[in-house]
């Protein structure tokens, strides 16, 4: 039965490969005694492989059925389950997993021997209402505190803890946020406080390319449930692709595997060599965060930007008067170089881009012109877009620039390269796009060092560190993201600034990020002692394969 990708993205449903499924319930599932649960069945692809891994060990196949379980709030999920078992046995819920409790289910009152699955990969943004109060309902029993933006998957992970009975074993397919996402980080500190070991495999192939996502996957196991484990132990291993997972568990098996032991950001870093100097350059006195140079903020928040963001033929074509337009950048790809010249922005506008802000802010009186546009905007999504019922409340729903011209730009998300765009166009940005204001004490000359400074590989590295994976391998930076990325900034001359940043901008004019990155690296080791110029070489393999898993190979290309 075929499924829309779009539906699959509804329930944040990806059916893991079989080939994948089959290996971690062989190493789930122990003994013919075992009892299993699927929090989130989706395709049957676990269900298929536990009772697969039963039959393995001796049992019939009806049999085998009867030590499955499971829960899905998705009716698709049933359909194929209806073809799948023979006798579904009341062992499978059609409700959601975080609403259940171990007595949902008829297993016995000591738990599951094994949780196995791929929880729903939905974000806290698109959670509903409803999903959002059940999740913080099932983990508020154990004071597990995720913040404010955790995804749906994480409350799955934990809440699944209290179906396990002691001893027993989770076998998950998750994000790649579980290791570097601020939310996760307590759902990793207390897996590693409740097992005897765990193994993270972070796997470089796409999984769920053919459900229309390029999402990394992170192989999670974790092996005997304790009360509490004084002496943690974790390994954090690499996997080009399926086929290594067996391998890589052997060897975890059998104690010989070598992985990292730690989710410190150096610990992201391969060789000895490269974690040694990072953490060398990120204690030198030179070093800064940018939050240390930049209160950073996210643009302005339109609603609708297709209705209040036009290029210049829309505006002429509804007639808008030229006293109510703002020129913003929308797109931190149209910022071609090291600074944002007013040059740029007509060029962006004569290229057709929308740019235009229908800026009510610029006058008092709506005249009739003005009305004539705003009426035209649907007034039953006036009444339902959230951005527009606040502002009602507040003020006035089409107002909403709030004229705080940045200094600088950084992007959200990116995947060629961060860096810093100095706003000398002297335009407001939309939230795609984050707005940096330095500090009182900043002065011009280290606005540009700073522009300079993160094309770094040093901070190449931070921004890779600090940051997470979105869609198909972009790298994304919340606000408090982008203030922990380490930049170098050593004594220069004000000339030699001003020298390196307009060569730099003309190789990022030109889309030479790579010769660009190498320029500041060379100017800003000029500061440095030999040793640490040797011993910075390392970085360039660092951080080509830090990029390497985060992008699909067809978007490693640069120039």
């Amino acid at each position: 039965m075929a499924r829309q990708i779009s539906e699959k993205k509804q329930y944040g449903v990806f059916y893991t490969p079989k080939r994948v499924a089959d290996v971690l319930c062989k190493w789930a599932i122990r003994a013919k005694t075992d009892k299993v649960l699927e929090p989130s069945f989706g395709g049957c692809d676990f269900l298929e492989s536990s009772r697969s891994r039963f039959i393995e060990l001796g049992l019939q196949k009806i049999v085998a059925e009867s030590r499955l379980y499971g829960a899905d709030i998705d009716p698709f999920a049933f359909s194929t389950l209806s073809t799948f078992l023979v006798n579904p046995n009341g062992h499978f819920k059609q409700q959601d997993f975080l609403s259940l409790s171990l007595k949902s289910f008829s297993a016995d009152d000591n738990g599951f021997d094994a949780v196995v699955g791929n929880p729903p990969y939905v974000s806290h943004h698109n959670m509903s209402d409803e999903q959002k109060k059940t999740a913080l309902n099932a983990i508020s029993n154990n004071d597990y505190d995720l913040g404010g933006r955790a995804s749906l998957w994480a409350y799955f992970v934990l809440h699944s803890l209290s179906f396990l009975k002691l001893g027993g074993r989770m076998a998950w397919v998750l994000p790649s946020s579980f290791l570097y996402s601020d939310y996760a980080r307590q759902v990793r500190e207390v897996l590693v406080n409740r097992f005897e070991k765990c193994l993270l495999i972070n796997l470089h192939e796409r999984l769920f390319i053919s459900d229309g996502t390029e999402e990394i996957s992170v192989i999670t196991l974790c092996e005997g449930l304790v009360d509490s484990n004084p002496t943690p132990n974790i390994q954090i291993i690499s996997a080009s692709n399926a086929s290594e997972i067996e391998k890589v568990l052997e060897r975890w098996e059998s104690n010989k595997s070598k992985g990292k032991s730690s989710f410190q950001a150096g610990n992201r870093l391969s060789s000895a060599e490269s974690r040694k100097l990072f953490e060398q350059l990120s204690a030198d006195g030179f070093t800064k965060q940018i939050g240390d140079l930049f209160d950073i903020q996210i643009g302005i928040v339109s609603g609708a930007n297709s209705f209040f963001i036009l290029n210049s033929e829309n505006w002429k074509k509804h007639k808008l008067p030229d006293k109510i337009a703002s020129r913003v950048l929308t797109k931190f790809r149209f910022a071609k170089g090291a600074t944002l010249e007013q040059e740029d922005v007509e060029t962006i506008l004569q290229t057709g881009e929308n740019c235009l802000l229908v800026d009510t802010t610029k006058i008092e009186k709506i005249d009739e012109k003005v009305q004539e546009y705003l009426d035209s905007f649907p007034k039953d999504k006036i009444e339902t877009i959230t951005t527009f019922t606040r502002r009602k409340r507040s003020g006035i729903w089409h107002r909403f620039n709030d004229n705080r011209i940045p200094d600088a730009f950084f992007p959200y998300m990116q995947n060629i390269g961060t860096w810093i765009v100095i706003n000398k166009a002297c335009i407001n940005a939309t939230n795609s796009i984050h707005r940096l204001y330095h500090r009182s004490n900043v002065t011009e000359k280290e606005l540009k060092l700073a522009t300079i400074s993160i094309l770094s590989t040093f901070s190449q590295l931070s921004a890779e560190i600090e940051g997470r994976t979105y869609g198909a391998g972009v790298l994304k930076h919340e606000p408090s993201e982008a203030a922990k990325i380490k930049i170098l900034m050593p004594e220069v001359e004000t000339k030699r600034v001003d020298s390196a940043i307009k060569k730099i901008d003309r190789l990022l004019r030109q889309g030479l990020h790579q010769q660009a990155r190498k320029m500041a690296d060379e100017f800003l080791l000029e500061q440095y002692s030999g040793e640490i110029q040797y011993s910075y070489s390392f970085f360039d393999d660092e951080l080509s394969a830090l990029q390497s898993r985060r992008m699909p190979l067809k978007k490693q290309s640069r120039k």
